[in-house]
């Protein structure tokens, strides 16, 4: 990769110096040639106009190497900044395949060592054990694999059927379904949606989105409450979803939207590949809208805003 890198920046250093060479050429031309007609008025002889002629070419031609020499080292400065963000994406692309390809290759070695074990001589029991095991690990792999499709669906920029949306009703609905959930965590839901918000978007992907808020915060809350404020200021939609939460830090509460990070390896025992979050942020990118965590008073809070219509 950072032989591509290299070749690019060469590339953009070529490209600047041909522009600066073919315009400093064309405007000599027309200076050589306006030069030329003028010192033609004063009938002076052919000799003497050979020699300033000939002078004016080499000085344009030094003129135009000092030129194209220096608009090629500032295009060599200049460069290292034009392909950083080509070098970021790269990065980013280099590290999503790592990890993506770290969090497959352990439920596989699980998966092929429980049936290794079945192959064997084993109890019934033990059959069953290892089969329920397989099982259980191929879910979490379809789970990983149908994330990662949804990402790049997201990213992609398909638009799932934009049209406009109450979300106000979407997620009254979606809240219903939710608070049993929570019950059963101990958590108590409090929610307070204003009535008769609409955006331009994806009813899917909205609904999603309030899901995965919603399923981060049954997950990783402690006990007590989790609020969920809809409301709108004029301009845009504005969700909140708080929930009781362990300290973080101003780093982990940027970094808990980038892919397949996890605040603590206890996320692990939760089946969670961290891909919620960035799916989210992706959803409200793909919005025209923004998501971000603020923590205060032992509650994280996610805040989502998203145009209205």
């Amino acid at each position: 990769m950072r032989q591509d890198i290299k070749k690019l920046r060469l590339r953009f250093v070529i490209i600047v110096v041909v522009i600066v060479a073919i315009i400093l050429s064309c405007l000599f031309t027309v200076l050589y040639n306006i030069i030329k007609i003028s010192i033609n008025k004063f009938f002076i002889s052919r000799y003497a106009l050979a020699l300033i002629l000939k002078d004016m070419r080499v000085r344009f031609i030094v003129i135009g190497l000092i030129c194209v020499a220096l608009f090629g080292l500032i295009a060599f400065i200049l460069s290292k900044w034009v392909v950083k963000p080509v070098e970021k994406n790269w990065e980013e692309q280099k590290q999503f395949v790592n990890n993506a390809s770290h969090e497959l290759k352990t439920p596989l070695t699980v998966i092929t060592t429980n049936a290794e074990m079945l192959q064997a001589d084993c109890s019934e029991e033990d059959k069953k054990k290892y089969s329920k095991n397989i099982l259980t690990v191929s879910r979490q792999m379809r789970s990983l694999v149908e994330d990662l499709l949804n990402l790049a669906r997201i990213e992609k920029g398909e638009s799932a059927g934009f049209k406009k949306v109450n979300l106000s009703e979407l997620f009254t609905t979606n809240l219903l379904q939710f608070e049993p959930v929570m019950y059963e965590l101990g958590l108590t839901l409090k929610e307070e949606i204003a009535s008769n918000i609409t955006v331009f978007g994806s009813e899917q992907r909205l609904q999603q989105l309030l899901t995965i808020l919603l399923d981060n915060a049954s997950k990783y809350s402690k006990l007590g409450i989790v609020y969920v404020k809809l409301q709108s200021n004029g301009h845009n939609a504005i969700l909140s979803v708080a929930n009781p939460s362990d300290p973080l830090s101003p780093q982990q509460l940027t970094d808990i939207f980038k892919r397949f990070y996890r605040t603590d390896e206890s996320h692990n025992t939760k089946e969670s590949f961290g891909l919620g979050l960035p799916i989210a942020k992706s959803i409200c990118e793909s919005h025209n809208g923004k998501i971000k965590a603020e923590y205060k008073d032992g509650y994280i809070n996610f805040i989502v805003t998203i145009p209205i219509t």
